[in-house]
């Protein structure tokens, strides 16, 4: 199964998807796999961004950093991003771009990584995954970088508000002083790194 970040099921899979090839290996053997992935209906693909279990093994207590690297290994050894007859969608890991410093933040930005994105997605490197919004995990767009992004207080969005009442919620189009800039990000992150290196030099 596929989990939301807002703690629902997305999907479960029976015979028609990854479970088959997963059952099959001899690497897997008996228990589930549970996945935090983003699904790509064009592609057919699973982007797979969290393994939350493996084989029955619980993995939300450990590190985002180790969890990132279970998902690599253990998906290549199934062999999970291949498609065939038995496994008709794919599931690709999509590893982090990196440290988040300035210049990782403005290749993913500028320049991306060959896929359709819907905006950069930020993991604090010790979180445990949680369910529901964290202040550990950001999810950060603009029209640049996400084709469902509006503007705050343009036409655009107003017209989508008023046809759908219920994003406001989510959207919370009110707090417009949240809406950072991609040069406010660059700024932060070079002001942090600035910060940590004069930390460093006065140890």
């Amino acid at each position: 199964r596929a989990v939301c970040g807002g703690g629902e099921m997305r999907t479960r899979w029976a015979a028609d998807c990854l479970a088959p090839a997963l059952l099959r290996s001899a690497a897997i053997g008996a228990g589930h796999v549970q996945l935090d992935c983003v699904w790509a209906e064009a592609e057919q693909t699973y982007y797979v961004l969290d393994l939350l279990a493996w084989k029955g093994l619980r993995l939300v207590d450990h590190p985002y950093e180790e969890r990132v690297f279970w998902a690599a290994s253990k998906l290549a050894e199934v062999h999970a991003d291949r498609q065939a007859s038995t496994n008709p969608c794919r599931f690709v890991h999509l590893p982090p771009s990196g440290r988040c410093s300035a210049a990782t933040l403005s290749t993913a930005y500028y320049r991306g990584g060959g896929a359709s994105r819907d905006g950069l997605l930020f993991y604090h490197n010790e979180g445990l995954y949680e369910a529901g919004p964290s202040p550990l995990l950001l999810l950060w767009s603009d029209a640049s970088c996400s084709s469902r992004f509006y503007d705050y207080g343009s036409a655009q969005m107003a017209r989508e508000l008023a046809a759908a009442p219920d994003k406001a919620a989510r959207w919370r189009p009110g707090e417009t002083e949240a809406a950072l800039p991609i040069g406010a990000l660059l700024a932060a992150c070079e002001g942090a790194m600035e910060a940590d290196s004069g930390a460093a030099a006065g140890r």
